[in-house]
């Protein structure tokens, strides 16, 4: 009953997954105009049909393997721990960064109502403890509030929206005085087009929380994928029009330039959406401390961190370890980049590393699709004698669950690998920023100096975390084979193993099939065994390790 009471449905899934694509509505999309409207436009439409294939492609891995992970499960299963090791990095810089760069443009507004910069620190503090605590009581008890929140800041949106286009010129959409012009200022302005988009791909995450989870994840993230790009043509189109192009671009506030004109500097209406925007930023915000604490306790409960932070609260199932530490961690980044570089550089700078790493994260999990295909191919493909080409059992495991055909990726490996050149396109864009900002350009170098000392980390976490317990072994008599595992490397893909497992090889209930025994090693090897001990009978004898590419020593 307390499991069934943690779960939440359609539209409180739909109201995380829209929440946390909400900020880049707010701000950051007036710079997606560095070449103009048309430009910028090109860049939406071609956003928009990037994540219609990644939806199509997370949609039916999401039904697959029905992990609370992610994409970092969904790299694990298919690709195998080498590439879970780079995915788990990545999805863990682009949630804490963008979570910090996020909690800096909250602040910011705070600042421009008139909060003291000394009260910054006390409202990061208090933002990221507040929503750390949501999070760990349960996402069911901030359910109805998000929802509502959520609702809210849409219908701003639309309000904003409407009201733009009471005073909309096409003067000013043709407005292109100082501006990046041509293919230069559409890839400068593609990057900051993705932030319409950027956080609603990681709905698998509440793959845990959802009732009725192989439903109602698909048709979130489609339910998502509409909002949120009507949004973003009706927020371009009705704020390009309404105010200059050039004066967007400078702008701090880019909603209240077309508000202000409408209902006055200082009005009741003005002031009001002005609050509302906060709104908007916290619900975003709120949605990537869950997201982030999501990734985190699927990460460490695949051994690739610390065990401490896969436990979940045994009534509300919520990953509280996970939820404090990567708060913990997210509010260190948000003061130490502001304290350092000041609040607008570092906003930058944790931007342009949180959307690098996503960018770099959607090749690899696009990658499960080709690597799925590629599997299916052979196990349809007969030669001339009617035989089948031999496919191993870790393969077959990497299917997981056969999707019904209205969830499967239909673009075949075409659509993959155009969606992986679209994602190469984008970090061109990036990098084109950085060559022209300073900012920007530190970004990058943030990106691989805390990359690669995570790589690190995560790398020696989970070789250490494949080590078996030696002092674990069991003295009792007798013939008995028995194999010992690291029960938290497979938990949540053993189907929620509870404790320490051994498998009996004399028993004759056991399957007598001759590869059974090799069955079972590959099985455990695939989900994180590091060795086997053995006595008492024909199993190598003393110990069977396994290094990577599962060979046996």
């Amino acid at each position: 009953k307390d499991a069934n009471d943690a779960k939440i449905g359609l539209l409180a899934i739909w109201a995380v997954g829209v929440g946390s694509a909400l900020g880049g509505d707010f701000f950051g999309w007036q710079f997606s105009l560095n070449g103009g409207f048309i430009p910028a436009l090109c860049s939406v439409g071609f956003s928009a049909l990037f994540y219609w294939l990644y939806a199509g492609a997370i949609t039916e891995l999401a039904y697959r393997y029905k992990s609370t992970g992610g994409g970092f499960d969904f790299v694990l299963c298919a690709l195998g721990r080498h590439h879970a090791t780079l995915m788990a990095v990545l999805s863990l810089l682009k949630l804490l960064l963008a979570n910090a760069a996020t909690a800096l443009a909250i602040s910011s507004y705070l600042g421009q109502g008139g909060l003291p910069y000394h009260f910054k620190v006390v409202s990061w503090i208090v933002t990221y403890g507040l929503f750390t605590l949501l999070d760990c009581v349960g996402i069911r008890h901030s359910a109805n509030g998000q929802i509502a929140a959520t609702i809210f800041c849409v219908g701003i949106l639309a309000f904003s929206s409407a009201s733009n286009f009471t005073i909309f010129e096409w003067s000013n959409l043709s407005s292109r005085k100082r501006l990046d012009k041509g293919f230069i200022g559409l890839l400068k302005g593609l990057p900051y087009a993705l932030q319409f988009f950027d956080g609603f791909e990681d709905i698998p995450l509440l793959m845990g929380y959802a009732t009725d989870p192989e439903t109602t994840i698909p048709k979130a993230i489609s339910l998502c994928y509409v909002t949120v790009t009507v949004i973003a043509v009706f927020v371009l189109v009705s704020g390009a029009g309404a105010v200059s192009i050039l004066d967007l671009i400078h702008s701090e506030a880019p909603l209240m330039d077309g508000i202000e004109l409408v209902y006055g500097t200082g009005s009741v209406i003005s002031d009001t959406v002005a609050y509302i925007i906060v709104l908007g930023l916290i619900v975003n915000f709120f949605a990537f401390i869950l997201f982030a604490s999501q990734q985190v306790q699927s990460i460490a409960d695949a051994g690739f961190l610390p065990s401490f932070l896969a436990y979940r609260h045994p009534t509300y199932g919520s990953p509280v370890y996970a939820s404090i530490t990567s708060s913990a961690c997210g509010l260190f980044f948000t003061a130490s980049f502001s304290l350092i570089l000041g609040e607008d550089t570092a906003q930058n700078v944790l931007l342009m590393a949180a959307l690098m790493s996503a960018i770099l994260s959607y090749i690899l999990v696009l990658e499960c699709i080709i690597r799925i295909r590629s599997i299916e191919y052979r196990l349809q493909d007969v030669d001339s004698d009617g035989k089948r080409p031999m496919v191993s059992d870790s393969e077959l495991r990497s299917l997981g669950d056969e999707p019904e055909d209205h969830l499967r990726f239909y673009y075949s490996t075409f659509g993959v690998r155009w969606g992986q050149l679209m994602c190469v396109i984008l970090a061109v864009g990036l990098l084109a920023l950085a060559s022209t900002s300073y900012d920007y350009f530190y970004g990058i170098v943030v990106l691989v100096v805390l990359g690669s000392t995570l790589f690190w980390i995560v790398s020696r976490i989970a070789r250490r975390s494949r080590l078996v317990d030696l002092d674990s072994y069991n003295n009792s008599s007798g013939d008995q084979h028995t194999a010992f595992y690291d029960t938290s490397s497979l938990k949540h893909l053993l189907g929620g193993l509870g404790s320490s497992h051994n498998y009996d090889y004399n028993n004759e209930d056991e399957e007598d099939d001759e590869d059974s025994h090799l069955y079972n090693l590959n099985r455990m090897h695939k989900y994180g065994l590091a060795a086997v001990v053995a006595r008492g009978g024909p199993l190598i004898n003393p110990v069977v390790s396994y290094q990577d590419g599962g060979r046996i020593i």
